[in-house]
């Protein structure tokens, strides 16, 4: 859209990547022919970069072209046009190479070190495809004498692919220099050998290897190598509290089998036990919770400690997230009253004197805030007249974000209409993250949606505040006094046109705007979605491919978001089996599960057995009727600081 070709480099950032400006202060490739439209590459054969031209005067949607612009334009133009250009390093001279359908095996094998990576890629292909063995003691020769570690990732792959791969092959790629081969190492390795007798022995050195896709490989690794041997299971609580702050790397340790995580927990707790840092029982005190969840899911029993032995006096941060991980998997087995091991567990006097240590421990200010949100999990066993008070002084503006939102899930997920009340009545105190938070919770219940609309029809919840997703469920109310409610606040009548609220704000592209005014602003209004200085999330588009667009066509996107909506910006909503619905971004999915991205970062991982439906909304994560919370100015203010966030220098904590 920019008529430019943009380039970033790569870094690695733990498991993943970062990618940072290649070209400083230019880009790439830029053209002052507006129609100038690239929109793929391609490696060629001679080593050069071939960029597909698409070649248009227009390609917006016409849906995102105001009106009075798209009657003077012909939305056609170029249909008949199309460009590819030959990009060429300066002083680039043409070689002729032979072809290589028509190289020996020993020039295919050669190739794999090639630095054009169409002859390298196509050369791996080749020798794939003619299933030549000889090539299999070149290839072993390429490995040990070629400094090009690509090279060496194509001769393990290729010995793969011939089915000519040794342990020694193996060995060899595990112990290479390169990390990225090591990487492959262990995938072939548990692909290919996952009984071998140095398995084991191979998982436990890339344990501590210094490369974290290589200790990702090793848990994976680690999972699946059970039995009665302590080894694997010691290995991975290292693994597993060395990295607990990487949530890729978390996620694998709790990927290993469920028979594994009894084992893990108790070796966990062994690892832990051995020093004596507070600070690591606490920073692991989630990772407690999700092992001791998934260990006695699938082996249910009387006590989580039945798993761990005798370990002793835990600190109060381990025992309350191990007891909530255990009540989690009960109640989710046995819906919210739980299994008749927790009802028993619960009626002694021990859990009582647990739970007043978990009450006390929540409202103190000084406890570290792991231990105060696994208190929070904890007490949802409790009666919501019980615990309702204790949630509700969370919910001061001195508590910390993360406690007010952990707090009012806590009231959500008791589902009744108490419940639903103690939310309204504490919406009005709240910051707009915690708001939002709210609303979420209330319209995501069908059961709430009566008070809801209540309150939203007494003004005591803004109707700007639900999201247009949420807004298009509440006009599907069967009974007509909340549908007459509904259709008042967002029905077609009440929807104001987006052209006129355009128009009243049309002024804030005359008026003479302020940064650093727009800073705050964007932390009022869109750092839940956006990120910009180190401030926000990263759920929205980010906000660096906006910079070169004019002050008129933000000022459009951002009081009209659904005008034009790429499609991984989409709202999804997902209907529960328990009647629920979830919204969001789909951030990602698998065959078991999926995964929707909302405000502030915050993620729904969602098994697909418990989906009843999952349909696109068709609308912006972005909210429509931001013109009734912003003025001109502030509109100004804040176009101003995205378009120029470098110019504006932070102060103080956001």
């Amino acid at each position: 859209a920019a008529n430019i070709v943009h380039r970033e480099t790569l870094h690695p950032t733990g498991i993943t990547f970062r990618g940072e400006r290649a070209d400083k202060g230019v880009e790439f490739l830029a053209s002052t022919d507006v129609w100038f439209r690239p929109v793929n590459f391609t490696n060629a054969p001679d080593g050069t970069l071939h960029v597909v031209d698409m070649y248009r005067l227009n390609i917006e949607h016409p849906w995102s072209i105001p009106d009075d612009i798209r009657a003077k334009l012909d939305l056609t133009a170029g249909s008949d046009r199309g460009r590819i250009w030959r990009l060429v390093p300066p002083g680039f001279q043409f070689r002729q190479q032979p072809w290589p359908g028509k190289s020996t095996t020993a020039e295919l094998v050669q190739d794999l070190a090639s630095r054009n990576s169409w002859r390298r890629e196509t050369a791996h292909r080749l020798l794939w495809e003619r299933q030549d063995t000889s090539a299999v003691p070149l290839l072993r020769q390429l490995r040990e004498t070629t400094q090009v570690p690509l090279a060496r990732l194509h001769v393990l792959w290729s010995l793969v692919g011939l089915n000519s791969l040794t342990w020694e092959d193996v060995a060899h790629a595990a112990a290479d220099p390169e990390p990225g081969i090591r990487e492959h190492g262990l995938i072939v390795a548990g692909k290919h050998f996952p009984g071998h007798s140095d398995l084991q022995r191979l998982s436990f050195t890339a344990a501590n290897d210094p490369a974290p896709r290589v200790r990702l490989q090793a848990a994976f690794l680690l999972g699946d190598l059970s039995g009665d041997d302590s080894g694997p299971k010691t290995a991975l609580a290292k693994l597993a509290l060395r990295d607990n702050a990487d949530a890729w790397l978390r996620l694998a340790v709790l990927s290993a089998p469920a028979k594994m995580s009894g084992p893990l927990l108790g070796a966990l707790v062994a690892e832990l036990s051995a020093t004596s840092s507070a600070t690591a029982w606490e920073a692991s005190a989630e990772l407690f919770h999700e092992v001791t969840r998934i260990a006695t899911a699938h082996h249910p029993q009387s006590s989580p400690l039945d798993t761990i032995g005798e370990p002793g006096p835990l600190p109060l941060v381990a025992e309350l997230a191990i007891w909530s991980g255990w009540q989690a998997s009960q109640q989710r087995t046995s819906g919210s009253g739980g299994t008749a091991a927790l009802k028993a567990i619960q009626a002694t006097p021990e859990w009582r004197e647990m739970l007043s240590r978990a009450g006390s421990a929540m409202q103190d200010a000084q406890q570290p805030i792991a231990l105060r949100l696994q208190a929070i999990s904890l007490l949802r066993s409790e009666p919501l007249e019980v615990t309702g008070p204790q949630f509700e002084q969370l919910l001061a503006p001195r508590e910390p974000r993360e406690l007010q939102l952990a707090a009012v899930r806590a009231m959500g997920a008791y589902g009744t209409t108490p419940a639903a009340d103690q939310l309204i009545a504490a919406y009005r105190r709240q910051t707009p993250a915690v708001r939002a938070e709210i609303v979420n919770l209330l319209a995501a219940r069908p059961a709430w949606h009566p008070q809801l609309l209540t309150a939203i029809d007494q003004r005591t919840i803004a109707a700007a505040d639900v999201p247009v997703v949420r807004r298009t469920l509440l006009l599907k109310q069967s009974n007509p006094q909340w549908l007459s409610i509904a259709e008042k606040w967002f029905g077609a009548k009440a929807q104001s046109s987006r052209q006129a609220a355009l128009q009243s704000h049309a002024s804030a592209l005359t008026l003479t705007a302020d940064r650093q005014r727009g800073l705050a602003i964007f932390q009022r209004e869109c750092a839940q979605c956006h990120r910009s200085q180190g401030i926000g999330f990263d759920v929205g588009p980010p906000l660096s491919l906006v910079r070169n667009r004019a002050p008129d066509e933000l000022f459009t996107h951002i009081l009209d978001p659904n005008r034009e909506v790429g499609p991984n910006y989409v709202d999804y909503v997902a209907t529960l089996n328990d009647g629920r619905s979830l919204t969001g971004l789909l951030a990602s999915e698998t065959d078991s599960q999926v995964t929707l991205l909302r405000p502030q970062g915050v993620s729904d991982v969602v098994s697909r057995s418990d989906i009843e439906e999952l349909l696109s909304s068709g609308k912006s994560l972005m909210p429509e009727g931001l013109e009734q919370r912003l003025t001109p100015q502030e509109l100004a203010d804040v176009i101003d600081y995205i378009l120029h966030p470098d110019a504006v220098v932070r102060t103080g904590t956001p």
